[in-house]
């Protein structure tokens, strides 16, 4: 009787979504975008707010969310970084990852979302990807320098 009450309550938990969650790797930026137009980079300009995350294992794991004003001055600062980055042809941009991106970036920008995932030497937007040299400490370091 027991094991029946034990087995009842476990079912109950996991039903109702209280089961331990696995870790699940980051979805394409192309994945995060709601439908409708797809968003350019000066439209990120228009942001209401930004949330940066660098990877856990950084120097510096953590994420910093900015809103209104302060997260449009951060989008201002990143958005000439990202223009720099060269798009790569489909079959040569992306990469098979089996790590979790460097830094992430989602924006808001009106009703919808853009995120962005920079790896080493490239970033993914809008589910192409661009090459840039030391992307990781470019796009953070233009949002960071604003922190001084």
């Amino acid at each position: 009787m027991k094991r029946l009450i034990a087995a009842g309550l476990c079912a109950g938990l996991i039903l109702a979504g209280c089961a331990p969650q696995t870790a699940e790797p980051p979805k394409p930026a192309h994945e995060e975008q709601t439908e409708g137009v797809a968003l350019q980079f000066d439209d990120l300009l228009q942001t209401t707010k930004l949330v940066m995350t660098t990877k856990a294992g950084s120097d510096l794991p953590k994420t910093w969310k900015f809103e209104g004003d302060e997260a449009k001055a951060k989008a201002n600062s990143l958005v000439p970084v990202l223009k720099e980055g060269q798009e790569l042809p489909a079959g040569e941009g992306r990469l098979v990852q089996t790590t979790v991106p460097m830094v992430s970036f989602i924006l808001d920008v009106g009703t919808k979302k853009a995120s962005i995932n920079v790896y080493q030497d490239r970033y993914e937007f809008q589910g192409a990807w661009y090459k840039l040299e030391n992307a990781p400490d470019r796009t953070y370091g233009s949002i960071n320098e604003l922190e001084k």
